[in-house]
Parts: structure tokens; C-alpha cells; sequence
């Protein structure tokens, strides 16, 4: 059992660094900052030496402790990666906590999403100023009773009163807080009454102008698809194409919630592997009719390079959630490999995408999805590979 994986205990990195990055998010306080750095140099430092390290033989007891010692130090290194991006995020998102009270306070700023519930719609800010605080938070969220002509990308005044993110309702539970955190949503309350529109200058910052931007791009698209489509299934397109839910009703909010079907809502790895795999199929079949084409250039590399093309922009139209990120770069892993002529189904190819998953969103290591993600794409993956090592049925003898 162990012969065959001699040459794969490579892939045993990405879940070491995973391991470090869970350990950091889920410690009680916050370690000491240099433990990360500490392992990553120590296990580099000492790896690099034992593969430095001359022998006169090349097997043996002593090789293979050699071997064996060089396989933690990796190991130690990639968990201290872990841990070491886990903080560099944590301090790349971090802000002023904001305390709140019980007392209204006026509120402005530019509506970056409205993020519905059953319960009404709900304003996603991006804050400009907020009464009796000196440095407010970047986001902000208010529960209103009507958003009216506040759409995304316009300038928004409210008097509500806001507080910190929840926490578990239990033990265990789902925290809020902690996403909202890794969000840079510092607040949630609710608005007295509407919100008026308000006729502010653009944010000084270039990239929340271009968000903003595309945030009212998206918003327009979302209605010019509910206008095309009245009722529930251009609510339901909308939200599949620009991540707008808004437009759904409670009735189907609760219908798909009861069945077990509300994450499909949500844009993740199914949505980028549909449109992917349609669109790379779709441009290997046409290109394979034009002969002058098909027998001169490499169609499949072509048809990868349009199929990352369709992600990116469907990404962006989506809103680049972080499941859609997630599974944006699982994406670019699989169609590398094809440009690179490599398998675009394999366990390293996994593994590659966990590690930069993993480097860019360190948090979403501890959320369902991302273990449930790439849990079944590894089990998947490995039965593709059980399959091809299959032995061949024997051929049915001839009569006669």
C-alpha cells in the first residue's frame, strides 16, 4: 500500500498547510505572531539542508530516515505557511471595532449590494460617515422596509442604529461575526423608516469607484433580466447570473430552503463548473467542424483559454463571492493544466488549487464549503483514478 504512493506524499502539503491555518483561526486568543514565520524558515532552512547533504550511498536505513526527516520539515514548513497567511489576512482585513448603542445615529454612504432576506431588504454599505464617530467602519449593513430607488452604486442617507455583528446563537453554531469580520462588515441594525437617496461625490479611492461602478452594472443587468422575465424564474436567473437575490420572493426563498436546494442560489464551484464546461465544450465541437482550424492549431488549448476568458467575466458579473473566488481558481488550476498538457483531472492538480485557495483565503478553510468543495472533488478524483488503473475485462472467446 505504501509503494505506490512514494512519489505523492507531495500532496500531503496542502493539508498540512490547512491544518496550520485551522489551528490559528480556531485558537481561543491569538497566538504569538512569530510561531508561523518560525516554522515556515525552520522546516525551509532544515529541508533544504538534508536535500544539500551529500551520502556516499544511495540507500539504506540512513537514506530513508533522510528521506522520511526531509518529509516533516516540508511538513512543518507548509503548516507554518499556513498559519503565517491565516495572520497576514486577519491583519490585511482588520479595522476599528464599532460598539454601537441605543441611541440613532445618521448613517451615509454608497449602496454597494442589497443583501435581501425574508425579512426585507438589507442595504450593504460602503460608509462615508457616520454620526459621533471619528473613524467609522468600511461597511455597514441596515435592515429598511422598502429600498425603493436606492440601487447599487448610489449615494444613500439613513438614521437607524447599528451595532457589532452577532455571534453563535450556540455553542458551535454558525458565526456570523466571524465572517462578517473577514468581510470588513463591522456593523448591522436597522433604519427608521426609508433611506432618502443623497447626492454624494464619488469615494476618493479609485477601486471603490470602479466597485461601485460595477456594482450599479450588475444591479441594472439584474433588472433588465427580471423586466425580460417577470415572476419567479427571471428572480431566479437574475440570482444565478449577477448573485442578485433581491428579486425572490419568501415563498420561493423558503420552497428551495425546505428542500435542501437553497445553495444553489448561491454562485459557487457548481455554477463555475457548468458555465466552464459548457463553454469549453461548446468551442472544441465548433472548432472541430472548421477544418483549417482543427488541423492546424491546438483547439483544445484555444477552447481552455476562451472558457477562462467566460469565467473571469462571469466572476465579476457574479459579484466574486468568495465560493465563486474558490472555485474560479480550482478553475484556472484545471484549465492551466490543459494549456500546460498536463491531466485537468488529477490529485496534484488538486492539491495545487487547495494550496492557493488556501493562500489567498486562508478563512475559508473552517466554512462547510470549502470542505464539503473539495472533499467531494477529491473523492471524485479518485475514483476517476481507480478507474483508469482498472484491469481490462478479458476478451469473450470466438465460436469456433
Amino acid at each position: 500500500m505504501l509503494a505506490p504512493q512514494r512519489d505523492r506524499w507531495i500532496l500531503w502539503l496542502p493539508v498540512s498547510m490547512i491544518s496550520g491555518d485551522a489551528v490559528w483561526l480556531t485558537a481561543p486568543t491569538d497566538p504569538t505572531w512569530w510561531i508561523g514565520p518560525m516554522f515556515l524558515v525552520f522546516g525551509t532552512a532544515a529541508g533544504m539542508a538534508l536535500a544539500a547533504w551529500s551520502s556516499e550511498r544511495a540507500d539504506g536505513w540512513a537514506m530513508t530516515g533522510r528521506h522520511l526527516l526531509g518529509g516533516v520539515c516540508a511538513l512543518v514548513a507548509a503548516a507554518g505557511l499556513g498559519v503565517t497567511s491565516a495572520h497576514v489576512r486577519g491583519l490585511t482585513v482588520a479595522q476599528p471595532a464599532y460598539v454601537g448603542g441605543e441611541d440613532p445615529v445618521r448613517i451615509e454612504g454608497w449602496v454597494v449590494a442589497n443583501d435581501a432576506s425574508d425579512n426585507g431588504p438589507r442595504l450593504r454599505l460602503l460608509v462615508r460617515s457616520i454620526e459621533g464617530v471619528a473613524e467609522p467602519p468600511r461597511y455597514v449593513r441596515l435592515s429598511v422596509s422598502e429600498a425603493g430607488l436606492l440601487t447599487a452604486g448610489r449615494g444613500a442617507s439613513c438614521r437607524g442604529i447599528l451595532g457589532p455583528p452577532s455571534g453563535p446563537m450556540a455553542p458551535g453554531a454558525y458565526d456570523f461575526a466571524r465572517r462578517a469580520y473577514f468581510e470588513r462588515l463591522a456593523a448591522t441594525g436597522f433604519a427608521f423608516g426609508r433611506c432618502r437617496p443623497a447626492d454624494f461625490a464619488p469615494p476618493p479611492d479609485w477601486l471603490d469607484q470602479q466597485r461601485l461602478l460595477l456594482a450599479a452594472v450588475r444591479a441594472d443587468l439584474a433588472a433588465a433580466i427580471v423586466d425580460a422575465a417577470p415572476g419567479r424564474g427571471g428572480a431566479i436567473a437574475s440570482a444565478l447570473i449577477t448573485g442578485d437575490r433581491s428579486a425572490i420572493d419568501a415563498d420561493t426563498n423558503a420552497a428551495l430552503r425546505d428542500s435542501g436546494l437553497g445553495h444553489l442560489l448561491s454562485v459557487s464551484g457548481i455554477h463555475m463548473g457548468i458555465v466552464g464546461g459548457l463553454v469549453f465544450a461548446t468551442l472544441v465541437w465548433t472548432l472541430s467542424l472548421i477544418a483549417p482550424i482543427a488541423l492546424r492549431f491546438p483547439i483544445k488549448k484555444i477552447a481552455a483559454i476562451g472558457a477562462l476568458f467566460v469565467l473571469a467575466a462571469y466572476l465579476i458579473i457574479s459579484g466574486s463571492s468568495v465560493p465563486a473566488l474558490r472555485s474560479f481558481v480550482m478553475a484556472c488550476v484545471a484549465f492551466g493544466a490543459i494549456l500546460l498538457d498536463r491531466p485537468a483531472i488529477s490529485m496534484r492538480g488538486l492539491a495545487l488549487a487547495a494550496f492557493i485557495v488556501v493562500l489567498i483565503f486562508p478563512e475559508s478553510v473552517i466554512e462547510p464549503g470549502f470542505q464539503m468543495s473539495f472533499a467531494a472533488t477529491m473523492a471524485l478524483v479518485a475514483l476517476f483514478e481507480m478507474l483508469k488503473r482498472a484491469p481490462h475485462e478479458p476478451a469473450l472467446p470466438t465460436p469456433g
